[in-house]
Formats: structure tokens, C-alpha cells, sequence
């Protein structure tokens, strides 16, 4: 499967928000990153340059993601932090 190198921008520097060309927010707060797409608003904790994946939903309509899609979401949160030159590493318990 080839990976598609994604084009991140930042907008409104002073709200945070990283916005991806490929139809996708996100927002780092404190211990947490918001992850945003037409679905919805996810979160996931980020401490210490661990992000853990376990996303929740915050908004939007109720519902449930597939494993296959909390991977792309946890991958996309992951490759916009990077993107900010924050560091971080995906948490795996084990």
C-alpha cells in the first residue's frame, strides 16, 4: 500500500488547529489532541510525547468506528504532530 504524503497548514495560528488537505483538523490541547473530520470530533490523550490510542467521540452524531478507521485516525493525529515538530510516539500497552 503506498502512503500518500499529506499537505498540513496551520490556520489561526493563535486557535492551534493544523488543517490537512485531505479533509481533517486537529487541535493539541492539554493532554489531549482533537482530531475533526465530517464524522465528528475525536479525542486523544497526548502526554509527554505519548499518544494513546483510544479515541472518543466529543461531537457530532453518535458513532462507532471500526478498528480499520480508528488506525487511519490515530496515523493521521500521529503524522500532524510530527508535522508541528512536536515529539511523539504511539502508545501500545505490553
Amino acid at each position: 500500500m503506498k502512503m500518500r504524503v499529506a499537505m498540513f497548514r496551520k490556520r489561526w495560528p493563535w486557535l492551534g488547529k493544523i488543517v490537512s488537505d485531505e479533509g481533517f483538523e486537529i487541535s493539541i490541547a492539554h493532554k489531549t489532541v482533537y482530531y475533526s473530520d465530517g464524522r465528528g470530533k475525536f479525542a486523544l490523550g497526548y502526554e509527554d510525547g505519548l499518544l494513546f490510542k483510544n479515541p472518543y467521540q466529543v461531537s457530532g452524531d453518535t458513532i462507532t468506528l471500526s478498528q480499520t478507521e480508528i488506525d487511519q485516525m490515530v496515523e493521521r493525529v500521529f503524522r500532524g504532530i510530527q508535522w508541528e515538530g512536536l515529539p511523539v510516539q504511539i502508545f501500545t500497552a505490553g
